[in-house]
């Protein structure tokens, strides 16, 4: 269940994801590619003067650098661990309704959990959206996560195992297994 606290926190990143400054971040966070100011403000639907002056503010914080080319500015994300960490919070934000449409979809699912780069906040777009899921039926629908792999331009690959599988796995200690125990998010159930 979700507490007072947690619901204000939600309410207060929807709000935020309006903002100008929200929408430039986000395309930075998502691992989409170094861009100019005109053709940022152009893919985001702002002003050039609003690109700047939020460029400006998020390269004087350290999240973005500048290079010269030409005439422009080209800007791109730092991977600061900071920045890696909101990646992964941005990605979550967006994810969210299609993972809960996924477990509505697939009652039997137990567990639900994202691992690689998109869990350290090291992805971009050449990444895959790497999914561990837990349930002892393997034909399950899968439409809600290939959405969101076609709405971010990322492969949804989630891998099935059943909790037995999972189990025998852990137990056996085996590399593919420990690596995802040391970085995953866990969406839902436990690993």
């Amino acid at each position: 269940m979700v507490s007072y606290n947690e619901r204000c926190f939600f309410v207060f990143l929807k709000e935020l994801q309006k903002a100008a400054l929200w929408k430039v971040l986000e395309y930075f966070a998502l691992g989409n590619e170094p861009i100019h100011i005109k053709g940022l403000a152009r893919k985001l639907g702002i002003s050039p003067a609003s690109a700047f002056k939020d460029l400006k503010i998020l390269e004087k914080s350290g999240f973005l650098e500048a290079q010269k080319a030409g005439n422009s500015l080209i800007y791109s994300s730092k991977d600061l661990p900071l920045f890696l960490e909101f990646k992964r919070l941005v990605f979550l934000l967006y994810a969210m309704p299609f993972f809960e449409k996924f477990l509505k979809q697939n009652h039997e699912v137990l567990g639900l959990a994202v691992f690689g780069s998109i869990a350290s906040g090291s992805f971009d777009k050449n990444s895959d959206i790497d999914l561990l899921v837990l349930s002892p039926e393997k034909a399950l629908r899968f439409q809600a996560l290939e959405e969101l792999g076609l709405r971010i331009g990322m492969e949804a690959k989630p891998i099935v195992f059943s909790i037995g599988e999972w189990r025998k796995l852990a137990k056996d200690k085996k590399p593919f297994v420990e690596s995802i125990l040391q970085n995953k998010i866990a969406v839902s159930g436990e690993f």
